[in-house]
């Protein structure tokens, strides 16, 4: 498997690949990393239809451009050192603030990037061309679909999940 594994990048460069196993052989589960593997789900216990959840999940990660390796793997060293400095990499435990991102509307994105870049209200209410009341009607949709308490959280769950928004 692992020469299948090898080669698939170099015939089907545009292929993510997701590996559904049993095997948790830090070596195996470095060597399918080193060959481009992008998701890895542990297949034993889980039950089908909490498998077929996991499986739909994980692609979805993977298809966005990110790594998602289920938490079973996180113990095996060589993972976790192969994946220091990648911004990418996700273990599974992260899916949830993923979810909660996907709930914002194209608009409410619009309005984070400005908070990322340090613009004031006025300055994001008139790139936006809308009214500061508006603007702040977006910041309290954005509060409540990331259970955040305050605006000034809202700074701080984006630089939490930075890869999730490109910073």
């Amino acid at each position: 498997m692992l020469e299948f594994l090898n080669q698939l990048p170099n015939k089907f460069p545009l292929t993510k690949t997701v590996l559904y196993t049993e095997s948790t052989n830090a070596r195996f589960l470095k060597k399918c990393l080193d060959y481009n593997v992008k998701g890895m789900i542990y297949k034993k216990g889980d039950k089908i239809h909490h498998a077929a959840e996991t499986i739909l999940k994980t692609i979805e990660i993977v298809n966005h451009g990110f790594i998602c390796i289920n938490k079973i793997f996180s113990s095996r060293i060589s993972i976790i050192s192969w994946a220091k400095g990648n911004d990418n990499f996700n273990f599974d435990g992260s899916i949830k603030n993923y979810q909660l991102i996907k709930l914002l509307t194209p608009r409410e994105k619009e309005t984070i990037s400005y908070i990322k870049m340090g613009k004031s209200n006025k300055e994001i209410a008139e790139a936006l061309y809308i009214s500061v009341g508006t603007l702040e009607q977006h910041k309290n949709n954005i509060k409540k679909k990331l259970n955040l308490k305050s605006a000034n959280e809202i700074l701080g769950f984006l630089l939490k999940n930075k890869k999730y928004f490109g910073l």
